[in-house]
């Protein structure tokens, strides 16, 4: 079996985070120790941390010197920007306030952040592209510590959107009637103790932060919450940003839209469009691969009825209503080109009864294919037709590449009965019963119980990592010199939904998840799916489909894909 080596990187900071220790220590409502503690537990962490600390709270936190992953700058808060400009200024505090906490010290520090992100920036200690603001104390709020803080890791180590000014936020944009409430009272439309961008847009906001506040506190003469000042930006002057849905615990970080850590491939990518047979009111999307043991090159390509539009709606050619698949196979070449005349309607030998009274979908939906334990060469898809309860189940079978037939079809049914199954991935290991990869966090890896027809669960794994409690398969897994390679896909909703790609390296033996890499797309954010892919080239090599159609084949240097995270 060709086997090539998997390029794994470690890859440097692409991320400094800042925060600042300011607090008034007079008027704080809790103990030094309680905020210290804070402070220590965004520190352990482990990621690139620039704190700035007032000269009062310095002697308290000089210990953290000791840590590799932080630089801790003491600075007297008078010489802040905000300070500095509301010092010959008599301006009032919102009437409907917490007395004890929001002082006029408190909500001026507010305003600092992006001053201190902006000092950072030009001092640039850890040499990164991209700079977030965190407070001190946020882990207070995580409730799911382990994992939000595998997820802040991760970050500092992501590859990000080339521009980006992103906030997390718990309320809709306020309403024009409704700005000059914003002086007075709370206004959660931004969480405020969170936000993440590149140096240049960072700095930008900085220069407009300055003109939009003296106008601010010109107009309202009252030194409101930094979020309410943000939200008047917003409304007022037309601010641009990007901001997600939040609350006040761990969706602050975890929530992050994989938009903004998703690497587009375009530019590094070889592109082949094939011509596909037409069939009447058909067209071709997904295509699986598989190599045979003789060294024949197969792809099963999935031809569908319907026309997917950008607003998730689907577009039928008669008044039914149905998605109608159909699957043709092909020979490639070395060079994965399909060979002349190559191409054949698969032919589909099924001795099951159907259910047509509640059928939305008919025939065989993303046919994978794969060796089983003889090598004989197996396919599973999702199936309504023949699914007994009308929903989403998978099939299994034999495909016959010689006479390009599906024949021996039998319905296996999941673990405990679900609304729709979907992206069960196979994996055969030398002779043993083929499992399948069920499920991703956990990880659940079950095996065919042939008495019940149906999933056993037989192995499960832990898996913390960013945005994988959304995963599911897409391809099946190749044999590489570190261990089984393949590729997995989860969605968000968007108009249209935005796909997003991570290659995953598993254990040869035991299946246990080793590795990953960052996300990816191939050419744009959107409707993009991939359940074809092989690395014995020199290249990755990706059969993908956009918006449920135009296939392409997709050649990717490896070295662009690293596998740098740690499961």
């Amino acid at each position: 079996m060709h086997h090539n080596k998997v390029i794994m990187s470690d890859l440097p900071y692409t991320l400094t985070f800042v925060t600042s220790y300011l607090i008034d220590k007079e008027k704080s409502p809790t103990t030094d120790e309680w905020h210290v503690d804070r402070l220590c537990e965004l520190v352990s962490i482990g990621i690139p941390l620039y704190i700035y600390v007032s000269k009062e709270n310095a002697e308290n936190v000089a210990f953290l010197h000791s840590y590799t992953n932080v630089q801790i700058d003491v600075i007297d808060t008078q010489d802040l920007w905000v300070f500095r400009e509301l010092h010959d200024r008599s301006v009032e505090l919102p009437q409907s306030r917490n007395l004890e906490k929001d002082t006029a010290h408190y909500l001026s520090i507010s305003h600092s952040k992006p001053e201190l992100v902006h000092r950072v920036i030009e001092l640039n200690p850890w040499k990164t592209s991209h700079f977030a603001y965190i407070d001190y104390n946020i882990t207070y709020l995580f409730h799911e510590k382990a994992k939000t803080y595998d997820f802040l890791r991760q970050m500092s180590k992501r590859s990000f959107t080339d521009k980006m000014l992103i906030f997390p936020g718990c309320s809709q944009p306020i309403a024009n009637e409704q700005v000059y409430t914003l002086a007075n009272y709370i206004y959660w439309r931004f969480c405020g103790g969170f936000f993440i961008g590149d140096k240049e847009t960072l700095s930008n906001w900085w220069v407009q932060y300055q003109s939009y506040f003296v106008e601010y506190i010109n107009t309202y003469n009252t030194l409101t919450w930094d979020v309410n000042f943000w939200a008047w930006m917003e409304n007022v002057k037309r601010w641009e940003i990007r901001w997600y849905g939040a609350n006040h615990n761990d969706s602050i970080i975890t929530s992050i839209s994989a938009d903004f850590l998703t690497t587009n491939l375009l530019r590094v990518s070889r592109r082949v469009k094939h011509n596909y047979p037409v069939i009447s009111q058909f067209r071709p999307t997904s295509a699986s691969y598989i190599k045979t043991p003789d060294g024949r090159r197969w792809l099963n390509t999935r031809y569908v009825n319907y026309w997917l539009y950008n607003n998730g709606c689907y577009g039928y050619p008669t008044r039914s209503y149905i998605i109608e698949n159909k699957n043709m196979l092909c020979e490639l070449d070395a060079e994965m080109c399909p060979l002349e005349g190559s191409f054949v309607t698969v032919n589909e030998v099924i001795d099951l009864p159907k259910y047509p009274e509640s059928v939305f979908s008919q025939g065989l939906e993303d046919v994978r294919l794969y060796l089983g334990k003889n090598n004989n060469v197996q396919f599973i898809a999702t199936n309504v037709d023949y699914s007994p309860n009308g929903k989403n189940n998978m099939v299994i079978g034999d495909y016959s590449v010689d006479t390009q037939t599906i024949s021996d079809v039998r319905v296996i049914l999941p673990p405990t009965e679900s609304w729709c199954e979907k992206n069960w991935i196979p994996i055969t290991l030398d002779e043993n019963p083929t499992k399948f990869i069920y499920k991703w966090s956990p990880m659940e890896i079950g095996q065919i119980n042939e008495s019940t027809g149906s999933l056993e669960i037989v192995q499960s794994y832990d898996i913390n990592a960013p945005y994988f409690h959304k995963v599911r398969g897409s391809t099946t897994f190749m044999d590489s010199l570190d261990g089984l390679l393949g590729v997995v896909h989860f969605s968000e909703d968007h108009n249209p939904r935005h796909y997003y790609h991570i290659l995953v390296l598993l254990d040869k033996e035991t299946l246990r998840p080793l590795k990953y890499s960052n996300c990816f797309c191939f050419k744009s954010l959107g409707v993009e799916f991939c359940i074809g892919f092989t690395d014995e080239l020199d290249e990755y090599v990706f059969w993908i489909s956009q918006m449920d159609r135009d296939p392409m084949t997709v050649f990717i240097p490896k070295l662009e894909i690293p596998l740098c995270f740690d499961f």
